[in-house]
């Protein structure tokens, strides 16, 4: 090793990095443009990003490599042996094979790499060679990918506005992951009494109980909405690759209110302004190498590493929040852009402005109900750190009643959707606007929450009922309404019927139809992810056997009722836990601090109790228990296990607390029989 210079150290350890971190790391980002259209990144951002992880971190290692030291040459050694397993690994675990199996195979493959370019000149001279591939992998972030699309497409053509003969106030609002059956009862109908809000928009509207997503992917769903054209998979969601929008067809008849979270579809000289302004340079450095951190975490270090990572499923950036300390963001920037509910709160403040001279397009874009579920039925929310007890790293195990608590916490997040809806069409009747106004309430597209579910969010021919099924109601001006209309809408047919009701002439052919007009009678449709196009039966049976599923485990209009299969019905009632259980069972009440001062009025709540439980008669899961707030059972619950911990988790309702310190006991059911379970 000793006859290694530095110059080939230098070219080792570059090159395996340009290979092993840089371009995994690029090719993510450049195919996810959403990662920078939804933090509203500036260019300088994006081209900072492609010079330090594709030119500065290759040469910066290469550089450690290459100290004139014998320490130097080790270094050399060890980097370049890591980095070559690094990038063994993903060819091995792309190849479908087991991931301990890939990472004991790349280290050995890694080893024998290492001691051929010590060996021989000619693989030497090839990694020399090989020293301008950090800037071809820079080059194709920046020139070749979706990415850099939206760096070429800023300042591009936008379309031209269209004559609109009968403008009126347009509000939109998409919500995110939001399947259709959550809003149903058992039978298929709106469940009025769980969510008022819609039971009264839907009094006035007409509702689609059927209607679908022509898209899963938020990036592309949202556009196809906006355009009601079926976009292709390569376009990034901004106003360079959709010049013709719903945007851009108003722009002179309407003032427009935007709010876009993920795509980027107004442009920048229609709705210059309409943006929070960015937080200062330093602030976004530190979150964008926190999240590019733990996106190559997750892309490049074997699952046993990843797992202890923060899930990146759950948004599109600020991964890391929970890890680190962003006391340095203004607390504006923190509460806008890690608030979900800031989007819709804005809305509302909107709406009940009156009107101008021109009506107003008021178009939101929330991430509710997405997880992580964090929101509440009362507009408060609740902390959640982690990843949600029953999911896998992408999907959903087989414990039915964490699927159930699962739903459970979705359905409370559907209940803020419905509050948040209820705030703005207060809003528009103060402004008094409602009556005139065209309302529209979609959803980009839904998540499978339910046992052995492989993703989440991949649709399936068995998940199309909860992904591609998503709400559609669409209110008109004037009175009337009402209606429920059965037939197989989609999500591309928003646009065209907005048009068809302003009487607009649209300068483009859309793929859907206006459901002002007659049936298309679909028999079928298809619903189009990046893997894979899946065509769905137009006759709703797939929404109403979620619903169905649903309503099995919440027959009752009141969410945090919930109970295990078989558990007497003692939610709400008062329970003196004296007698105690006498099985040696002890409980340990997990952040119980959180109990001492409590306000229930407060915008975040203890709503989430959890804790860990032991002892001799815990053989198996699955036991039931009963969690008491001052005295009264608030929430049936079970034990699940955790590794070798049982643990258990529920919900209650805010109003469960007093104000100042709150008593949380814990019942365990023997023989038909709640006992007291003795704390820790």
């Amino acid at each position: 090793m000793s006859r290694l210079d530095v110059s080939e150290r230098f070219a080792l350890v570059a090159v395996l990095a340009a290979f092993s971190v840089s371009q995994p790391v690029l090719d993510l980002l450049g195919s996810n443009a959403e990662f920078f259209l939804a933090r509203r990144a500036p260019s300088t951002d994006i081209v900072a990003v492609a010079l330090i992880v594709g030119v500065a971190l290759p040469l910066a290692v290469g550089a450690m490599a290459s100290l004139p030291t014998r320490a130097g040459l080790a270094l050399s050694v060890v980097l370049g042996w890591v980095l070559a397993a690094i990038l063994a690994r993903l060819f091995l675990v792309r190849a479908d094979l087991p991931d301990w199996w890939a990472t004991g195979a790349a280290l050995v493959i890694a080893g024998l790499a290492v001691w051929l370019f010590v060996r021989s000149e000619n693989v030497r001279m090839a990694f020399r060679y090989l020293l301008v591939t950090p800037l071809v992998f820079t080059a194709l972030f920046l020139f070749a990918s979706p990415t850099g699309a939206v760096l070429a497409g800023e300042g591009g053509e936008i379309g031209a506005p269209a004559a609109v003969e009968d403008p009126v106030p347009l509000i939109w609002m998409v919500f995110d992951e939001f399947p259709a059956a959550s809003l149903m009862d058992g039978s298929g109908a709106l469940a009025t009494a769980r969510f008022p809000n819609f039971a009264r928009l839907a009094a006035d509207a007409t509702w689609y109980p059927n209607a679908v997503t022509v898209q899963q992917q938020t990036e592309h769903s949202v556009p196809a909405m906006l355009t009601g054209v079926q976009p292709s998979q390569d376009l990034t969601p901004f106003a360079g690759q959709y010049p013709n929008n719903a945007f851009t067809v108003l722009a002179d008849s309407h003032q427009l209110e935007i709010i876009e979270t993920i795509t980027h579809l107004c442009p920048s000289s229609l709705c210059e302004g309409e943006e929070a302004a960015a937080p200062p340079a330093t602030d976004r450095a530190a979150a964008l190498t926190t999240d590019i951190t733990i996106v190559a975490g997750h892309a490049l270090l074997p699952v046993a590493l990843s797992d202890a990572l923060p899930p990146i499923d759950q948004g599109w950036g600020f991964f890391g929040r929970e890890l680190a300390d962003f006391d340095v963001i203004s607390a504006f920037w923190e509460s806008f852009n890690q608030d979900p509910r800031s989007p819709l709160d804005r809305a509302a403040d909107l709406a009940a402005q009156p009107p101008g001279e021109r009506p107003p397009f008021i178009f939101v874009h929330a991430l509710v109900p997405h997880h992580p579920w964090q929101l509440l039925p009362s507009g408060q929310r609740y902390e959640f750190v982690g990843r949600t007890p029953g999911t896998t790293r992408t999907g959903w195990g087989d414990n039915e009643w964490l699927i159930a608590q699962g739903i459970q916490r979705h359905l409370l997040a559907v209940g803020y959707a419905d509050f948040a809806l209820g705030e703005i069409l207060d809003s528009l009747d103060d402004s008094d606007m409602y009556d005139d106004s065209i309302v529209i309430v979609s959803a980009d597209h839904g998540i499978a929450v339910r046992t052995n579910v492989e993703h989440q969010r991949e649709i399936q021919d068995d998940t199309v009922g909860e992904i591609a099924a998503v709400p559609l109601f669409v209110k008109f001006p004037g009175t009337g309404g009402g209606d429920v209309d059965h037939r197989r809408a989609e999500t591309i047919d928003i646009l065209p019927t907005v048009a068809d009701a302003m009487n607009i002439e649209l300068g483009w052919d859309p793929d859907g139809v206006s459901l002002l007009r007659p049936d298309p009678q679909r028999t079928e449709t298809t619903t189009i992810g990046p893997n894979r196009t899946t065509v769905i039966p137009a006759d709703g049976s797939a929404v109403r056997e979620v619903a169905r599923r649903i309503g099995s485990w919440f027959p009752e209009p009141d969410l945090f009722a919930l109970r295990p299969l078989g558990a007497p019905d003692v939610y709400g009632e008062r329970m003196d836990v004296e007698r105690l259980d006498d099985s040696g069972l002890r409980w340990s009440l997990a952040d119980a601090n959180r109990f001492d001062d409590v306000d229930p009025g407060a915008d975040v709540v203890p709503a989430r109790i959890t804790g860990t439980i032991d002892g001799p008669a815990l053989g198996m899961d699955d036991v039931t228990l009963a969690v008491v707030v001052n005295g009264v059972v608030e929430a049936l619950t079970q034990t699940y296990r955790d590794g070798a911990t049982f643990r258990f988790q529920a919900m209650v309702s805010p109003t469960s607390f007093e104000s100042g310190a709150n008593r949380i006991e814990l019942a365990v059911l023997n023989d038909g029989v709640f006992e007291a379970v003795a704390p820790r």
